[in-house]
């Protein structure tokens, strides 16, 4: 007759049975078998699976998410699961394929319209940790608050001692470190270098970004070319964007005022100050007008322009995120930052 496939670990020199495993190492195995030999009868599902996270550490909740959703399942379906798990919030929170919703104080008596949670709130967090905690969690950290739709991003860089929160808008930002002392950062705009200069001396703990936007990082040709290798033709891709953003200069230069006037400081000036603000706006059009990439590229919006070069097709911001280099540039940008800062 027929007998049942045994499997066999192998932990340094020595083997197991599967009998033998832990809870935690059966459920690494066998949900990702399942989902294999199901594999046809799960095309254009939904797979319900309650408490994945079961026996799992934090570390390896997030690694067995990010494994099932992004080679396991097919494309056309999707995994729905109840979780209480940090690992799998933290997964959701930053993965362009996962997103959260929050069930808590809802009356199912009533009819309910959910929507996902912002992935930039840390109030989800409470959901895996008390909030009397937090801010033990967060003791001896760098809490640095930034533009709400960049928080996933600055996150998944990963820096040392160093949380990432949605600090609101520009003004919301500017007056966290100049009212409250507490660290910020916020995208460059069309500022002048000089400006942030000024700007860093009179606000230690507010960093403005050297690039228009976080997304100039994410796809700057240096960050593109550690992702893709050998595959990445630099030379091609910068005259890509050169030609793009000759095509919409004259947008973008009538756009110049109304990005310069959205710097916070920009309603506090005086007249003369006014006036002096003014005079150095004129200096970013023959920047953006160049042809030189180092001249135009750090106040070309790449948020809204150049999306269809073909070299930014079918690339996670995540995974942009992750990269040494884009971690290099963060690095460099908050030190003198101390840690406690915002916490």
């Amino acid at each position: 007759g027929r007998h049942a496939p045994e499997f066999v670990f192998k932990k340094g020199t020595h083997e197991f049975s599967y009998d033998l495993l832990s809870l935690g190492e059966k459920q690494v195995f066998s949900v990702p078998l399942n989902l294999f030999v199901r594999k046809e009868k799960l095309q254009d599902a939904i797979i319900y699976i309650d408490e994945l996270d079961l026996h799992l550490n934090t570390a390896l909740q997030y690694a067995l998410l990010e494994e099932i959703v992004e080679r396991w399942i097919p494309e056309t379906s999707q995994l729905w699961t109840a979780s209480h798990s940090l690992g799998f919030i933290r997964y959701a929170s930053q993965s362009d394929h996962a997103v959260i919703f929050d069930f808590d104080a809802l009356d199912f008596d009533l009819p309910q319209a959910l929507t996902p949670v912002p992935k930039e709130s840390n109030e989800v967090l409470q959901v895996a940790v008390p909030k009397e905690y937090l801010g033990a969690l967060f003791a001896g950290k760098r809490l640095i608050y930034c533009e709400g739709n960049d928080v996933s991003y600055f996150n998944s860089v990963g820096l040392k001692d160093t949380i990432f929160a949605n600090g609101g808008n520009k003004f919301q930002l500017f007056a966290r470190a100049r009212d409250a002392q507490i660290a910020a950062l916020m995208d460059r705009d069309c500022l002048t270098l000089e400006e942030i200069a000024e700007c860093r001396t009179r606000l230690p703990l507010l960093r403005i970004l050297p690039l228009y936007s976080i997304e100039n990082f994410l796809f700057h040709p240096d960050n593109l070319a550690e992702v893709l290798g050998d595959n990445f033709d630099r030379e091609a891709y910068i005259a890509a964007l050169r030609a793009q953003k000759n095509l919409v200069y004259d947008h973008l230069n009538f756009g110049i005022g109304k990005a310069r006037d959205g710097y916070p400081k920009a309603r506090d000036l005086t007249k003369e100050e006014r006036l002096k603000f003014e005079g150095r706006g004129r200096e970013v059009s023959p920047l953006l007008r160049s042809d030189s990439f180092d001249d135009f590229y750090p106040l070309f919006p790449m948020k809204d322009c150049a999306k269809q070069v073909p070299q930014r097709q079918n690339l996670s911001r995540q995974k942009l995120a992750h990269t040494q280099w884009f971690s290099g540039q963060m690095t460099t940008l908050l030190a003198g930052i101390p840690l406690g800062q915002g916490s």
